[in-house]
């Protein structure tokens, strides 16, 4: 029989537990996992199991598994799920001692259809080919203080999110993952995600996947990609991208170029750095995916509508900072943020925006400086306008708005931009430069504030345990909070604040500010109404063991407590900590920050680590061996794009090791092969370049050197070639790759490209080109490329002749018949044979006729196919006298369309009348590529 009050306290707990005050679960234990345990033992600390089989089945609402240093097969997959007041617990017992590897199935880490579930501090090792894991149809999943790391990676997917929602990634270091085309962390179809505090590197596509996601938020990472880019957004929606470094990525082997991809709708990006890309860092287009369908995962045309980018640096990238195109790109807003020497080693362009998309994407009150003032220029519909001129000629509509408007070319004075420190100086023309946000319609009072554009701000998202933006209105230190945005399609958006305020029609509301308006840039210089951090490490760039000062600007409360975490393991509780680094590579430090009020704040700092620099060490080696892929070749030489032949890695029959084969594939484009673009590459610094190579006769390849793009300079050089190609080269001292099928070395000096170009300091780009499309004319034959000829054309605008040396074209935009392109040719002595002219007929060309030296030879020639076609068309035999000759060829009215024209060939008597080779015939194989000094 029970004691009245054991019966009294069974009564009330009972009452409690139907009420929801005391957790379900009352029996929540701590289980202790070891290599040397035994899963027979009681899962103590003196006792531990031994597998992660063991704790899967075992936890339950509550429990916590904790694993002692030392190696676990996987995969963690636990049988049940956890609640909101007990979930369930993985966790290393020392930060990233316990190390999980791949058990019997391809998976470390496999969560389906579970709720509130931790892992935490774990060293997750791919190894080779081997996927982080997957999180599927799950909720309330957080994934803390890991290190996840492999060589080649397994799937195109190694980290897989999709369909689930409240999951939280925290503090995780993510890197290396060199499969070709491999993303490491994707989130497919998920909703209310944080991605916070983490750093990733290394990956052979981009670190980054989101894709018909909506409601995440990716706050203070750094995403750094040597080996690719850096993130891609595919149909996101509502995203919140905000206070990130993006920096390092490269036009590498696994990516199709730097740049990460954006494709979204009414998203918020803010207050990031992005800098000291290898090329171009991001583009916004639309995009229909290759693999579209009615019900597929691709299912239509992704669009990038109602953005709002504002308050962020973009610096110090070796391309364009932004990149805008298609039709489905509309409504965005570029406002308050800083470009600064961006394309410095091209042109000093620091936006494209080409023509054919909508007009009401805005630029308004950004900054914009090159090295020196009227240096900076914006690519705008084709032309080439300083900021000056595109605050003038852009579309306005009275007297306030316009596409580009109220932009300055100004130095911003950053604190110490060489230690990537982008906060203003004193005197910084940024400083109160920049507009408000939105302003209100209307006069009111309360606490719903109806205003213009909603879009710039965040109210949590509804993911657990954020909250919304603080806010100015009216003056930079009267503040509120903002509990939720309303937006409201063709009707003012309502921000529901957290306190009554009042208001006037038209007063200005922004983020909190210090002074008279809001500064440009990611830094608000003064602000201390509200509480934030910035992290800053000095040197940047450091050599193994050289300290590292690291230093924390905090304002706008007490700080109680810092966490930095400098990405290699190590921690630190001080303000500002010395650290030193004892390894090479990139590192991603973050810092939490709690100050007395609760508030937290994160923000992040990028070190790169390198070995000190051998003067007479080359710039790039590649001996294509195995044991090399993942550290050089593998991810500086780009092989499978289709613009590019078919490839393979194979033993060389010398028996001297491995090499490269490359060989015509039809299912590609066969234009291009073994692209390598390795960054700054300085030409006085590294200007010699030496390979292997082995050409069977006849098979034509040229050695393509490309520039970053500016005006008037040539998009390419062709400094080496086949006998065959030889006409195509364009440096004038260049070099003869043999065609006999035995190995040779080349050694080229590429300042070489000075002689058609003096002023050339950088190289972007080099690569094989295979004009692989058609089999090239036999030796003797004369060939005069359009793309190196004298040429005129009716019209003759900027915008209607485009060089395309890709295609090997002249492209006239021909709109109406009589519109002619001509070229000009020289013949050293008189010549006779069968004359030909070379077009590339396509489904944009029109009827046309060719006329040579003033006289019609061809009357109508049919220049429109289906397809892409390479036409060869005979002006018949004769004989040209020595001198200057012009080839015409002019739009019929019977179809109008363009004209896009290769050259001319002349077939002399006595050489042969086709070639010897078929296309399938085409390869060859290359070794020991290196760029070096002299």
């Amino acid at each position: 029989m029970l004691h009245a009050n054991t019966r009294s306290l069974l009564a009330v707990t009972l009452i409690a537990i139907c009420c929801g005050l005391i957790a379900p679960s009352l029996h929540a234990a701590d289980y202790y996992l070891s290599p040397e345990g035994d899963d027979a033992n009681e899962g103590t600390r003196e006792a531990p199991w031994q597998s992660i089989e063991r704790a899967n089945e075992a936890l339950e609402p509550g429990d916590t598994a904790i694993f002692l240093p030392g190696e676990y097969p996987g995969p963690i997959n636990p049988a049940n799920s956890g609640t909101a007041d007990a979930p369930i617990t993985y966790r290393s017992a020392e930060r990233r001692a316990a190390r999980l590897v791949r058990g019997e199935t391809p998976e470390i880490i496999s969560v389906t259809d579970r709720e509130h579930i931790v892992i935490a501090d774990f060293f997750v090792d791919g190894g080779t080919r081997t996927n982080w894991g997957t999180i599927a149809d799950s909720h309330n999943i957080t994934v803390e203080g890991c290190e996840m790391r492999s060589f080649f990676g397994g799937s195109f997917y190694i980290f897989m999110i999709r369909d689930s929602s409240q999951i939280r990634l925290l503090d995780n270091v993510f890197d290396r993952s060199n499969g070709r085309c491999v993303d490491m962390v994707k989130l497919l179809r998920c909703t209310h995600v944080l991605f916070e505090g983490n750093s990733t590197a290394r990956a052979g596509h981009n670190t980054l996947t989101i894709s018909r996601s909506n409601y995440v938020v990716v706050r203070g990472n750094v995403l750094h990609n040597e080996w690719g880019r850096n993130h891609t957004l595919w149909d996101a929606g509502r995203t919140l991208i905000e206070g990130n470094i993006m920096t390092r990525a490269r036009d590498s082997a696994g990516s199709a170029g730097s740049v990460s991809q954006t494709s979204h709708d009414y998203s918020i990006v803010r207050f990031n750095r992005v800098f000291d890309n290898l090329h171009r860092p991001l583009a916004m287009s639309s995009y229909i995916y290759g693999g579209a369908s009615r019900t597929g995962q691709f299912r239509g045309p992704f669009v990038n509508v109602n953005n709002r980018f504002y308050h962020n640096v973009f610096a110090d990238n070796l391309g364009t900072a932004i990149s805008l195109g298609q039709m489905n790109t509309t409504t965005n807003q570029f406002q308050n943020n800083i470009f600064y020497r961006n394309d410095w080693a091209g042109g000093d362009v620091h936006i494209t925006r080409p023509d054919g998309i909508s007009h009401d994407n805005r630029f308004i009150t950004n900054l914009f400086r090159s090295d020196e003032p009227g240096q900076a220029r914006v690519s705008w519909a084709g032309s080439i306008w300083s900021v000056e001129e595109a605050n003038e000629r852009t579309r306005t509509v009275g007297d306030f708005w316009s596409e580009f408007y109220q932009n300055i070319d100004e130095d911003p004075d950053f604190v110490d931009s060489q230690n990537r420190d982008y906060r203003l100086s004193p005197g910084s023309e940024a400083i109160d430069a920049g507009a408000a946000l939105t302003w209100t319609l209307g006069a009111g009072a309360g606490r719903e504030l109806p205003v213009d554009d909603g879009v710039p701000f965040y109210d949590g998202f509804g993911i657990d345990g954020e909250e919304g933006d603080f806010i100015a209105i009216g003056s930079g230190d009267n503040i509120a909070q903002i509990e939720r945005v309303e937006l409201r399609y063709r009707q003012a958006a309502i921000l529901h604040l957290d306190r009554e305020v009042t208001w006037e029609d038209g007063t200005p509301v922004s983020m909190p500010w210090a002074g008279e308006a809001p500064d440009m840039g990611a830094y608000e210089h003064g602000l201390d109404s509200v509480p934030r951090i910035s992290a800053v490490a000095r040197p940047a760039l450091a050599e193994p063991g050289e300290p590292v000062q690291f230093t924390l600007d905090a304002s706008g409360g007490e700080l109680e407590s810092v966490t930095w975490d400098f990405a290699d393991g190590n921690l630190s509780d001080e303000i500002e900590p010395t650290h030193t680094f004892e390894d090479t590579g990139p590192y991603g430090v973050s810092v939490r920050a709690t100050f007395s009020d609760g508030t937290r704040k994160v923000d992040v700092a990028f070190v790169r680590v390198r070995e000190t620099v051998d003067p007479s060490a080359p710039f790039v080696a590649a001996d294509f061996e195995e044991e090399t892929r993942g550290e050089t070749w593998g991810y500086h030489f780009k092989f499978y794009r289709g613009h590019q032949t078919g490839f393979a890695h194979v033993e060389r029959e010398d028996d001297e090791g491995h090499c490269m084969h490359i060989y015509y594939n039809d299912d590609k484009a066969n234009r291009t092969a073994a692209q390598i673009a390795p960054g700054e590459w300085d030409i006085d610094r590294y200007p010699i370049v030496r390979f292997d190579y082995r050409i069977p006769h006849g098979v034509p390849v040229t050695v393509n050197l490309t520039p970053f793009d500016a005006p008037d300079r040539p998009s390419s050089f062709i400094i080496a070639a086949t006998e065959n190609q030889a006409a195509r080269i364009t440096v004038p001292d260049g070099y003869t790759l043999v065609d006999d099928g035995e190995w040779h070395t080349l050694t080229m000096d590429v300042r070489e490209v000075r002689e058609v170009y003096p002023d050339l300091q950088h190289l972007r780009q080099w690569m094989f080109n295979t004009p692989w499309a058609t089999v090239p004319p036999p030796v003797g034959w004369l060939i005069f490329p359009a793309v190196d000829a004298p040429i005129a054309s009716d019209p003759d605008g900027p915008d209607d002749v485009a060089t395309l040396r890709n295609l090997d074209i002249m492209l006239l935009r021909a709109d109406e018949p009589g519109q002619w392109l001509e070229m000009g040719f020289t013949l050293e002595e008189e010549t006779t044979g069968e004359v030909f002219v070379k077009l590339l007929d396509h489904d944009s060309r029109g009827a046309v006729s060719i006329m040579l030296n003033d006289e019609i030879v061809v009357e109508d020639y049919e220049h429109w196919t289906d397809g892409t076609v390479p036409a060869r068309v005979s002006l018949g035999e004769m004989t040209l006298p020595a001198g200057e000759h012009t080839v015409r060829v002019e739009v019929l009215e019977r179809r109008v369309g363009m004209i896009g024209l290769s050259g001319v060939g002349i077939r002399p008597e006595g050489t042969p009348d086709a070639p010897d080779l078929s296309l399938e015939d085409f390869e060859f194989w290359f070794d020991n590529f290196s760029i070096l000094p002299e």
